[in-house]
């Protein structure tokens, strides 16, 4: 599948905009149609070259919204034509701060690989 994406080839640099290929969607994978995104401070330090650690070339806007597209066999609670918000982490659902309103500061999701990148 093709799709356009603006990329940051180096901090400090002005965005390009390409065409990419993605690959398939593996098994844990969802394919989202985004249709607004932001760009908070964290990608901001990340696009200005502030931010240490950042790895190039990079796709910005982690978090936003749109519409579920396809989804991985083993995903279950989505399907094609969900409308979503995404977010840089996952929510792993059962720990004490997703069972409370701190869902975004989950224990566990960068431990089980359910941060999204």
């Amino acid at each position: 599948m093709e799709v356009i994406a603006a990329v940051a080839k180096n901090g400090g640099e002005p965005l390009t905009m390409e065409r990419l290929t993605l690959d398939g969607l593996g098994d844990n994978d969802v394919l989202v149609e985004n249709r607004a995104a932001g760009l908070c401070a964290s990608d901001l330090g990340q696009l200005s070259g502030e931010k240490p650690g950042v790895l190039f070339p990079l796709l910005s806007g982690h978090e936003g919204a749109g519409v579920v597209l396809e989804v991985g066999r083993s995903v279950s609670g989505l399907q094609p034509g969900d409308r979503v918000a995404t977010c840089a982490l996952g929510e792993c659902g059962t720990c004490a701060n997703c069972q409370s309103n701190l869902t975004n500061m989950c224990l566990t999701a960068g431990q089980q690989g359910l941060a999204a990148a």
